[in-house]
């Protein structure tokens, strides 16, 4: 087929979409349940090698490059780099997933984020990933990620408040989201370019719901480009986290920053009590400069209970 998109409309649910290596400039829309998977050749059509046969969906700085609106569906085996989701909702600048009673469950596996931004003007959500999961059915919401790197992605390069700048992950209609991550790497990516911004690394809202983090590094992350306390602090340089739990694994925080929460921002949201756990979980130098070096874990409004295990 020539374009993915093709190809798509004429994939059946439950099926499969095979990609060969190569550079795709297109807007893709996945818009029924489907296995998209890259890494082929055209003398290979069994067995994908995603880092040999890269596959690569490029925004060219102008539009984003996936958009998934589709219960079910799993992508794996790309590179989506140089999106821009300023002309659109601002949300998602590479990847965008949602929304309320549209999908449910989405599983993303074997892909790396890169150089995307949701908005070049104030507010934008989801530099590399957006996701708007969820019903109004109280049905929880499940989002997979299993070895995806999302690296250099930007929330917003306007003022005001901008959040995720690799990723917001958000919870809509009722339902809580729960989130698995194993294998990911979230480095070097911006929410927004000064104050109330949030959530260098990611943002997270769950509604109720728990994200789960393995094996996970998240490194060189910044809530905001520059220091400024004008119109409120930023929150959160390597996670910022409200209404769920959160469960970290064998994870490393480290050099990321925000005038609030270095490393982590927990806000309790509706929820009563608050779990994070910890379990091999190292966090370290995460701050602008030294003589501007506050608290790496914030915790704020209500009760909030953290279990400490083999933790510096």
């Amino acid at each position: 087929c020539k374009t993915i998109n093709y190809a798509l409309s004429k994939g059946v649910d439950g099926g499969e979409i095979r990609v060969a290596g190569g550079v795709y400039q297109q807007q893709v829309q996945v818009t029924h349940p489907v296995v998209l998977t890259g890494g082929f050749s055209t003398a290979n059509w069994v067995t994908p090698d995603w880092t040999t046969n890269q596959t690569i969906l490029d925004g060219q700085n102008a539009y984003r490059p996936l958009t998934i609106n589709a219960d079910g569906v799993r992508v794996d085996g790309f590179v989506v780099r140089n999106g821009n989701a300023s002309g659109g909702t601002h949300v998602g600048g590479g990847i965008y997933i949602g929304g309320v009673n549209v999908v449910d469950r989405a599983t993303l596996a074997n892909l790396r984020l890169e150089n995307n931004l949701a908005s070049n003007t104030d507010g934008g959500d989801g530099g590399g990933l957006a996701v708007e999961m969820g019903n109004t059915f109280n049905i929880p919401a499940e989002l997979t990620l299993s070895n995806v790197t999302v690296a250099n992605n930007t929330a917003s390069t306007g003022s005001l408040g901008s959040s995720g700048g690799g990723m917001s992950l958000q919870a809509v209609g009722n339902s809580p989201l729960n989130v698995e991550m194993a294998n990911v790497t979230v480095q070097g990516n911006t929410g927004g370019n000064d104050f109330s911004s949030s959530g260098g690394g990611m943002a997270i809202d769950l509604n109720g719901g728990q994200a789960t983090l393995r094996q996970t590094r998240i490194l060189g992350n910044h809530a905001a480009k520059i220091k400024t306390m004008l119109g409120g602090p930023s929150q959160g340089g390597g996670i910022y986290l409200v209404d769920g739990n959160l469960q970290l694994e064998n994870v490393l925080i480290a050099g990321n920053d925000g005038e609030r929460g270095e490393a982590l921002w927990v806000e309790s949201g509706n929820l009563v009590n608050v779990k994070v756990g910890m379990n091999y979980v190292t966090i370290a130098d995460n701050y602008r400069t030294a003589p501007d070096a506050g608290a790496a874990v914030h915790a704020g409004g209500a009760q909030t209970l953290f279990t400490l295990d083999n933790t510096l």
